[in-house]
């Protein structure tokens, strides 16, 4: 298979999983949201987290809000995505807003928000990363636009000890994701199997 296909292959995942995802109720997400936090809360990564980085979920995602709050609520520094250009800035925040509404009308810190200096923050860093599909070897599906594989790339270079999570449901899971040499593959996928 050559690169032309994968890519192919990728865009017909990505077109197939919307789809699905936005069939959807809104309940299926919000459930699933607060049984990916026990899931987490009970795993490796999460006690011994200093620092969280997540994301404010959007339609057809896993309800991230319980698992903002838990992390403020623990004492851990919580972090959240700006999209700037063709990358992702976290900022340090208490889930407290208010919010902006950025690229693809998502929920992020504001722009005179402080951007998270990840070379000081307290570690290990847990990264909570979103995406369409997963597979058991640590493949994940994004969006389309690397924002999550360039943040991930770059903190691994200066944070040994961050660790890459992804939460899905069980219908995200597919038997391979197609993976290029550009993609980070996860350490941990969280699944919440409630239908």
């Amino acid at each position: 298979m050559n690169e032309d296909d994968r890519i192919e292959s990728k865009a017909d995942m990505r077109k197939r999983l919307k789809l699905l995802l936005g069939s959807l109720p809104a309940a299926r997400f919000v459930r699933a949201g607060r049984g990916v936090l026990r899931q987490l809360e009970s795993g490796p990564y999460w006690e011994e987290a200093r620092t969280v980085c997540s994301f404010l979920s959007m339609a057809g995602e896993i309800d991230t809000e319980p698992l903002c709050l838990a992390a403020v609520a623990a004492g851990k520094t919580l972090c959240l995505p700006r999209v700037e250009g063709d990358d992702l800035s976290f900022r340090s925040t208490a889930m407290s807003g208010p919010w902006s509404v950025g690229a693809f009308g998502i929920r992020e810190p504001p722009p005179d928000s402080v951007p998270a200096d990840f070379t000081v923050l307290a570690g290990p860093v847990l990264v909570v990363v979103p995406g369409l599909a997963f597979d058991a070897s640590g493949g994940r599906l994004g969006r389309g636009r690397g924002y999550y594989d360039r943040f991930i790339r770059a903190l691994r270079a200066v944070r040994p000890d961050a660790h890459a999570v992804g939460i899905a449901l069980a219908e995200q899971l597919v038997p391979a994701v197609p993976v290029e040499r550009f993609d980070e593959r996860i350490d941990m996928l969280i699944v919440d199997a409630l239908p």
